[in-house]
Parts: structure tokens; sequence; C-alpha cells
């Protein structure tokens, strides 16, 4: 698995989870992965972190509201505050993909 290749998650799940010795139809996989993607999503919009050891945590970052002025014709513009869901990856992620 390298390059930009883009792969069905439940697909990768399942033959992830076959290859580890479990035996699981299609449609469960795709219930316990949307169950783990709810559950990502509740915790986020709660306000929660969420830490997966060796993989990374996923924050909540904010962003301060602020006047902008365009380039294009002057004009002032206020943007609210909002916040955005960040995913850190770990270090030790992050050195296993930079070494290739």
């Amino acid at each position: 698995m390298s390059g930009e290749a883009n792969f069905n998650s439940i697909q990768v799940l399942q033959e992830e989870l076959r290859l580890r010795g479990f035996k699981m139809k299609q449609e469960d996989v795709r219930e316990v992965f949307n169950a783990f993607c709810d559950m990502i999503r509740d915790y986020a919009k709660n306000g929660y972190e969420l830490n997966f050891p060796n993989i990374g945590k996923f924050i909540i970052k904010t962003h301060a509201a602020r006047d902008l002025t365009s380039n294009l014709d002057g004009e002032d513009t206020y943007v609210p505050e909002r916040k955005r869901l960040k995913f850190k990856a770990s270090r030790k992620l992050t050195d296993l993909i930079n070494r290739g």
C-alpha cells in the first residue's frame, strides 16, 4: 500500500480482520466501523480529545474570531470564532511514514 491509492475502508478492515483470524461478514464489519466513526463524531461534538496509542489523536482546535480586510475591494469582513477537528499523528506513526 503506497502512493496515493484510494481504499474502501470497510473492505480493508474486513481483509485485515480476516488475516488476523477473525471471520466477520461485511455487514458486521460495516456496523463496527460505523460505530467507531460515530464514537469519534460524538466525542468531538462534545469537545473531547480522542487518543489512539501509536496512531495519534483527534483534537478540537479553536480559531479566534477576527476581522479581515479584502485585498480586492478593501471591504472588512468579520469571521466568527470556530472550532475545527484536527488529527495529530503520533511520533511513532510519523517516524514510520517518513522512513518509507
